[in-house]
């Protein structure tokens, strides 16, 4: 068992007999009603803790250029990447940068090589951009050999279906935005035995953009369960907090499983006592 929930047994059980000890009445009730109202305070107590989320948050960001070290709220100077401004992983100077100058200043990179996009690819582009820097999560997917990368992170396959649909008709020269630009000169270019093509002849369809567009650090996920989402609304809780690699749970179950032993325990414990 985990030490939480060892402890929360242990809280549960002092309430219970302090709460027993200082009800006068409680001795003078029959075996029947002591029984019963032992059962109703473990239910009670249970089902307030049981009641709470329970999630296992990151505490640190991965090592990028421009990444905090560890996520936490930003201010009202925090003009873009608005769905991580409670808890995030960037800066509120990075978000101005790449509101006011894209990430033209940020990475010496122009995403405009074969004309300008249009303003919903744009804005899919800016949300995967806020989503590397800003998502406290994908720590859970850093690379092991280089800590300001990620591998694979599984992206909801309905989110990967509207990027492509607001960027199919808009250009690209190349397939993986990452390396398949000439940065020779320390700006990327287009390779000069390229094309200006759609996306919709690149990738073919949502899978592959999501797949290829930025090397391997995605993954379609067409289940769109376990999978993140590049934006959300900030009002509402990081729904990427509850996504974990496969074969790796959720902390708030195991918790819960074990502060039900423990309750159903102190239950037996209490009635065979009475």
């Amino acid at each position: 068992m985990s030490s939480r929930s060892e402890s929360t047994g242990r809280i549960l059980q002092s309430y219970l007999q302090i709460l027993l000890n200082r009800n006068p009445e409680y001795r003078s009730l029959t075996m029947v009603s002591r029984r019963r109202q032992i059962c109703f305070l473990v239910g009670a107590v249970l089902a307030c803790i049981l009641s709470v989320k329970c999630q296992d948050l990151v505490d640190d960001c991965i090592d990028g250029e421009f990444h905090k070290t560890k996520p936490s709220p930003e201010g009202s100077d925090y003009v873009e990447c608005h769905s991580w401004k409670s808890r995030t992983c960037c800066t509120a100077n990075y978000t101005k940068e790449l509101a006011t100058n894209k990430a033209t200043n940020l990475y010496n990179y122009h995403w405009d090589r074969c004309g300008n996009l249009s303003q919903e690819c744009e804005r899919y582009i800016i949300d995967e951009e806020c989503f590397y820097s800003c998502e406290p999560n994908v720590i859970r997917w850093q690379s092991k050999s280089d800590n300001d990368t990620f591998i694979r992170v599984p992206i909801c396959g309905s989110f990967c279906d509207k990027w492509f649909d607001a960027c199919k008709n808009d250009l690209t020269c190349v397939e993986n935005w990452l390396d398949d630009f000439n940065y020779t000169t320390g700006v990327n270019h287009c390779p000069t035995d390229s094309t200006c093509r759609t996306f919709a002849e690149v990738y073919k369809d949502a899978t592959g953009l999501c797949n290829k567009m930025w090397g391997v650090a995605f993954k379609y996920q067409a289940s769109n369960k376990n999978c993140m989402v590049m934006s959300f609304d900030p009002k509402q809780e990081n729904p990427n907090n509850d996504v974990r690699p496969s074969g790796v749970s959720s902390g708030s179950s195991g918790y819960h499983a074990s502060v039900t032993f423990y309750a159903v325990l102190l239950l037996l414990s209490f009635w065979n006592s009475n």
